[in-house]
C-alpha cells in the first residue's frame, strides 16, 4: 500500500500528459487536414469529382455508372456541399478535411476499447492524427478520408458489440447502439467504395470461422451483415458493370514486392526524404504492430478481428490483381486503422513489465513509451513537412494561367487524355476568351470511356482538327497510358512547326504553328 501511495503522485502526473498530449493530437491533426486547403491545384480525379457533382442526382448516377469505378455516395454528399459552399478548392476540398478529422475521435474510441489505457491509445491516436498518408486524403477531393471515416465507425461498433459478447450481454439494449454502428459504418462504406462493398463484409465475416461465440452472439453479427448487403442492395447492377469495365481494362500496374514494400512504408511513413534507413524504420514500425498482434494473445476475438480488417483487404486486392491489377494503396487506406491500433499495442507492450519483464521502474518504463511516442509523432511530422512543401499535384492551375496569357482567338486546344480538359476548364472558366477546345483522340466522354487510347486510326481525326489552323496547343498528360506509342507528338511534329513547349508538374505544353511553307 505504501509503494502504491508513493505512485499516486507519478499517476496522476502521467494520466495529466497522457490526457494533454491526446487532445493536443486531435487538435493538431484538424489543423493539419484543414491547413493550406487550396494550396495545391486540383488534379484531374478532383476536378472529375466537381464535374460529377455538379451534374443533377440522376445525372450524376448515370454518369458515374458509365464511366466510373466508384459507388455514387461521395459524389452525391459533395453535390449538396457545394451547393452550400460553392466549387472552390477550398469549399469542395473540406468535405474531405472535415471527415478526416471526424475520424480522429473515433479512431480515439477504438484504441480505449481495444486497448488497456489512454497510454495505448495515446501512440496510436497520434500516428493517424500525424500520418501524411492520411493528410493527403483529407485534402483530396475524393471519396478516401470519407469511406476511412465510414470504416472506423464500423470498426468502433465491431469491437463494442465484441465488448457486449464478453459481457454475455449481445441480446440486451446496451449491445443498440454498437449494432446500429457497425451497421451505419459498414453500409455507408460499401456505398462510397467498391473495394469495401466486397473486403469489408469479408473482413468482418472470417473471424467468425475461428471464434467461439455463442448462439445469440453469431446472429446478430450475421444479421448485421446480411442488413449491410440489404442497404447496398441497390447498388449491385451499377457495380456489376464497373466491375466488368475494371476487369477488361485498368490502368494500374501489377504489383510488384517493391511495390509491396512502397505501400508498407505510405502506410507507416508516407512523404519522408528516399534513404537507406527506410528498411530499417520499416522493419521497426512492423516490429511494434507484431508486438501489439501479441500483446492480445489473451484477447483472441479482438486480435482476430484487427487482424482480418488489416490483412483481408490487401490479401483481397493482391488475389484480385493476379486477374486484372487493382492493388491501390489508397483504396487501402481504411487498413492503416488496426495497423495503427497494432503498433500503439506495440508501444505499450515494449514498456509493459508484465509483458516485456523489464526490471525497469515504473517511471522509467513510462518515459521509454513515452521516447518511442515521441519519435514515432517526429518521424510523423517529417513526413507532414515532406508533404506540404515537396509533394506537388498536376498545375492545372499553371497551365490554365500559361494558355490565358498567350492564347489568341482561333487558337485550338487539343486536350489528351481527353478529360485532362476538366481540370483545364475548372480553372479557365473565368477567362474572357475561349479558345475552341477538342479532346483526343476522342471528345470528352464520347467513347464511354474515362481515357481511351490513341490509336493509328485516330490519327485522321486528328489531321481533321488541326488542318488550316495557325496555331494548335496541345495539352499532354497521362501519355503512358492512352497514348503510350507517343502517336501525338509524333504526328503534330510531322503537320506543323514545334514553336514552344513548357513542362509542368505532371504534363506538358506544346505550342504548334503552321510550317513557313504553307503559310506562302
Amino acid at each position: 500500500m505504501a509503494a502504491l501511495h508513493e505512485r499516486l503522485p507519478l499517476l496522476k502526473r502521467e494520466r495529466r500528459l497522457v490526457h494533454a498530449l491526446l487532445a493536443g493530437a486531435l487538435l493538431v491533426g484538424t489543423a493539419l487536414r484543414f491547413y493550406a486547403l487550396g494550396a495545391k491545384s486540383l488534379w484531374v480525379d478532383e476536378a472529375f469529382s466537381v464535374w460529377l457533382a455538379r451534374q443533377s442526382a440522376p445525372e450524376l448516377i448515370d454518369w458515374v455508372v458509365r464511366i466510373d469505378q466508384h459507388p455514387p455516395l461521395y459524389y452525391l454528399l459533395l453535390h449538396v456541399w457545394i451547393r452550400l459552399l460553392g466549387d472552390g478548392p477550398v469549399a469542395v476540398r473540406s468535405l474531405s478535411a472535415l471527415a478526416g478529422a471526424l475520424t480522429l475521435p473515433v479512431f480515439y474510441l477504438i484504441a480505449r476499447r481495444v486497448g488497456p489505457s489512454r497510454r495505448t491509445a495515446l501512440p496510436a491516436t497520434l500516428l493517424l492524427a500525424l500520418s501524411p498518408f492520411h493528410i493527403r486524403y483529407a485534402q483530396e477531393a475524393r471519396m478516401y478520408a470519407l469511406l476511412t471515416l465510414f470504416a472506423a465507425t464500423a470498426i468502433y461498433g465491431a469491437v463494442s458489440l465484441l465488448a457486449q459478447a464478453d459481457k454475455k450481454s449481445v441480446n440486451s439494449k446496451e449491445a443498440v447502439p454498437a449494432v446500429c454502428l457497425l451497421l451505419t459504418g459498414q453500409a455507408a462504406a460499401m456505398w462510397t467504395h467498391n473495394t469495401a462493398a466486397v473486403f469489408l463484409p469479408a473482413a468482418l465475416l472470417i473471424p467468425l470461422l475461428v471464434w467461439k461465440t455463442t448462439p445469440a452472439f453469431r446472429r446478430v453479427w450475421l444479421g448485421v451483415q446480411g442488413l449491410a448487403l440489404l442497404l447496398w442492395l441497390p447498388w449491385l447492377l451499377g457495380f456489376m458493370r464497373q466491375a466488368r469495365g475494371v476487369d477488361a481494362r485498368f490502368w494500374l500496374p501489377a504489383p510488384t514486392p517493391g511495390s509491396m514494400i512502397d505501400a508498407l512504408e505510405t502506410f507507416a511513413f508516407a512523404h519522408l526524404p528516399d534513404g537507406a534507413w527506410r528498411l530499417p524504420l520499416l522493419a521497426l514500425m512492423l516490429s511494434l504492430a507484431g508486438a501489439g498482434v501479441w500483446s492480445l494473445r489473451r484477447q483472441p476475438r479482438r486480435r482476430i478481428l484487427l487482424l482480418s480488417l488489416w490483412l483481408t483487404p490487401i490479401a483481397g486486392e493482391l488475389l484480385i490483381s493476379l486477374r486484372r491489377p487493382i492493388f491501390s494503396v489508397h483504396t487501402l487506406i481504411w487498413t492503416t486503422l488496426p495497423f495503427y491500433l497494432f503498433i500503439g499495442l506495440g508501444v505499450q507492450g515494449a514498456t509493459s513489465r508484465k509483458w516485456s519483464g523489464s526490471p525497469r521502474s515504473p517511471a522509467s518504463r513510462s518515459a521509454l513509451g513515452l521516447s518511442l511516442t515521441a519519435a514515432i509523432a517526429f518521424i510523423s511530422l517529417a513526413g507532414v513537412a515532406g508533404y506540404f512543401q515537396q509533394f506537388e499535384k498536376e498545375d492545372w492551375r499553371g497551365a490554365a494561367r500559361a494558355i490565358a496569357q498567350e492564347a489568341q482567338p482561333g487558337d485550338l486546344l487539343l486536350f489528351h487524355a481527353s478529360w485532362v480538359q476538366l481540370p483545364f476548364d475548372y480553372y479557365f472558366r473565368h477567362e474572357a476568351a475561349t479558345p475552341e477546345s477538342r479532346g483526343l483522340p476522342a471528345d470528352l466522354f464520347d467513347r464511354g470511356e474515362l481515357e481511351p487510347v490513341m490509336e493509328p486510326g485516330d490519327l485522321p481525326r486528328l489531321q481533321t482538327l488541326v488542318d488550316g489552323r495557325d496555331r494548335v496547343w496541345l495539352l499532354y498528360a497521362h501519355d503512358w497510358y492512352t497514348d503510350p506509342d507517343g502517336l501525338i507528338p509524333a504526328y503534330m511534329e510531322q503537320t506543323m512547326q514545334l514553336v514552344g513547349q513548357t513542362e509542368l508538374q505532371g504534363l506538358q505544353i506544346f505550342e504548334y504553328e503552321q510550317k513557313a511553307e504553307e503559310r506562302q
